[in-house]
This record gives C-alpha cells, structure tokens and sequence, in this order.
C-alpha cells in the first residue's frame, strides 16, 4: 500500500525523512525546540531545502543548538561563525540567535520550561484547523505567540516565522488529510507530551460510579483531555491526582503513563502544578481500577 505524505514534502529523500521524522511532531524537548526556531530564523526569505541542506554543518558550528553555550558567544565566536561556508552567514541573523537564546533561558527560569510555555497557548492541546484554515502564512495563534515573544525581546520571529515554528513543533497540526501522519482518527503517543500541561475535562468526578460497573467508585477524578485521542479511538483518558474535590476541569500537568499491556489504550496520570507522585503513591490511587489490567508505570524522568 502506498504511503501518502503531505504534498510539499514530496521528492527529496532529505525532505521526505524530516516530515516523515519530525515535522508536526507535538514537541516538548526545549533543546529541539531552540533548534528548530534557530533554523527558522536562518530560513528568512530563503527555500526550506536550503536550511536542510545545511543543517548539519549548522548543528556543528552552533554547538548542537545548546542555547546555554550560544547565549554566552562572544564577538570571536561570530567572526568565526561568519568564515564557516557551510552555514548561512548572515550576521544579523547569527547576532539574532545568541539573543534569542538570552532570551530563551529567561523563559525557562520563568516559566519552568520553553516548551510548557508555548503549549500553555493551546492548553497542552495540538490545533486542527478546518481544511480552508490550514497552512495559511499566519493566523491568530501566530500572531498572539509572537507578539509575546516579541515583548520578550525574541528577534526575527513575526507572525509568518513563528506560525512555521508551530507547524514544525506540532503545536499547530497542519499536516494534509491524506497524509499518513495526519492526527485525524490517529492518537498522539502520549510519550510525546509527558511532562506538558493539559486541559483535563473531568466526566467521572471524585466520588462517582463507574457507568458500567456500579462497585467501582472513583477515589480520584476521571477525565479526558478534549482533542487528543487515545488508542481506542476515542478521547485519551486520564487520571487527575492532587485534586481532593469533584471538579468539571483542571489544567493539569502529565505526569505518567499507564500502560496497558493487555488494553488497547494507555491511561495518562496528571495533577496539577507542583505535585508530584512517587511511583507507589500512584499505583495506590489508581488500582481500583488498574488492577484488573497487566499494566505497567512509565514516568516522566525515566
């Protein structure tokens, strides 16, 4: 059967290997995403094959794109960077990515991570447009991430440039409905977003019973989290910790993955900011209901 990619993506292994790989990828790793607003930076008013091609050479000449070491380079390391040939030597942009990794570091001190505050925009929550809204240059979205970015003090990243950053990282799903990676009736690894913050829709509150089996009673609040789907096809399914009381929502943060062995979905467990479980205090709390399945407890530093 023939595999159908996104039609952009089309007719250049080196392409064909980062859609397939990782563009619209749900991204919560802050070192791939410096990179990947690096490479937009550099892609400004230039062709995306072009910054493919280069790629690696960039990866080698900007210390893999730890933005700890570029936001310390200083005017020796940009002479230097302007001689490489096999990156784009353009000083306003290189000038633009050592700022923007200052500005980078800010955020995580601030926010805890760049990644929780990017998907803080969306609830934790990829974005699907309508066929007509997608792959548009800009949209509101775009233009609200980079209008606090820009207050930030971020540079070269405006409404367009920051959209193709979201679309890179997952945040906005603009992938083609025929594409193979295309979310729609798909579900989303929950290994991709383990540690980010979520909007978890609560349909079982704390004290209820279980619709199907009238002796289970929730000891903890049982939800959902709108958007995403879990393996069964239907909306992922997630365990609220931390929350002592019936509550419809709460915006909370992954904290670990049940996974089903003999289940044809996996169970996510979250709790609000600032809790944290041991692994035992989560079995504790959700065995009244895992402990009919052969499941196993993947956390996030693991």
């Amino acid at each position: 059967m023939e595999q159908h990619r996104c039609v952009w993506a089309n007719g250049d292994p080196l392409l064909e290997r980062y859609h397939d790989e990782e563009w619209g990828n749900p991204l919560c790793d802050d070192q791939k995403q410096f990179e990947f607003l690096s490479l937009e930076v550099m892609q400004c008013g230039l062709s995306w094959m072009t910054i493919l091609r280069k790629r690696a050479a960039m990866q080698a000449a900007f210390d893999q794109f730890d933005y700890q070491k570029i936001a310390c380079y200083r005017d020796d390391k940009i002479a230097e960077l302007l001689e490489n040939p096999g990156i784009i030597r353009s000083r306003k942009k290189i000038e633009a990515i050592i700022h923007n990794a200052k500005c980078f570091l800010k955020i995580q001190e601030a926010e805890g991570s760049f990644s929780k505050y990017l998907w803080s925009f969306v609830n934790g929550v990829p974005q699907r447009y309508p066929d007509g809204e997608r792959n548009r240059p800009y949209n509101e979205l775009s233009e609200q991430i980079s209008t606090d970015l820009k207050k930030r003090g971020f540079k070269f990243l405006g409404r367009v440039t920051t959209y193709s950053h979201l679309q890179a990282a997952g945040i906005i799903n603009d992938h083609d409905a025929a594409c193979f990676k295309s979310r729609e009736g798909q579900a989303v690894k929950p290994a991709e977003i383990l540690g980010s913050t979520v909007l978890v829709a609560v349909d079982r509150p704390l004290g209820s019973v279980h619709p199907s089996h009238p002796d289970i009673v929730y000891p903890v609040n049982y939800g959902y989290v709108p958007g995403i789907l879990g393996g069964d096809g239907e909306a992922q399914d997630v365990y609220l910790l931390g929350v002592d009381q019936p509550v419809p929502s709460c915006r909370a943060v992954i904290l670990a993955v049940v996974h089903r062995r003999d289940d044809n979905e996996d169970k996510w467990i979250a709790a609000p900011e600032r809790y944290t479980f041991s692994k035992e205090a989560i079995w504790e709390q959700v065995w009244f209901q895992e402990q009919y399945f052969d499941s196993e407890l993947i956390m996030v530093d693991e």
